[in-house]
């Protein structure tokens, strides 16, 4: 099955076992690459942080051995019901330290991502 892109995303990034997100952002895109349950991959390209800070995410990638792992939740702008239209990504890695973007107002980055599993998609 093929992947999925949501464009022009605000998204939440939270402490694997926190309720309460840690930084909003805004990414030009949030890709998934294979729309399946578990074990997911994908990108998030060309985002930064509206509140709080994104230095602890981009700074402890899943791939170094870390055991931190996040949450990444979202909203399908496509989808009318406030009750269906929320994606949540568990389990989130990094695959790769984030590439810093230049040549913007604000900073950007864009990195690659694992996640166990995703919930909410349609």
């Amino acid at each position: 099955m093929g992947g999925k892109t949501w464009r022009n995303v605000y998204f939440q990034i939270f402490h694997e076992d926190e309720n309460k997100p840690f930084c909003v952002c805004r990414a030009n895109s949030l890709s998934i690459d294979e729309l399946k349950n578990i074990n997911i991959t994908g990108s998030i390209e060309s985002f930064f942080p509206l509140m709080g800070s994104i230095i602890e995410f981009l700074a402890d990638p899943g791939f170094s051995g870390s055991t931190k792992k996040y949450v990444i939740c979202w909203a399908d702008e496509e989808i009318e019901d406030e009750d269906r239209k929320w994606l949540k990504l568990t389990g989130v890695r990094l695959l790769e330290s984030a590439d810093s973007l230049g040549g913007c107002e604000k900073q950007r980055y864009r990195c690659r991502f694992t996640a166990e599993r995703v919930i909410g998609l349609q």
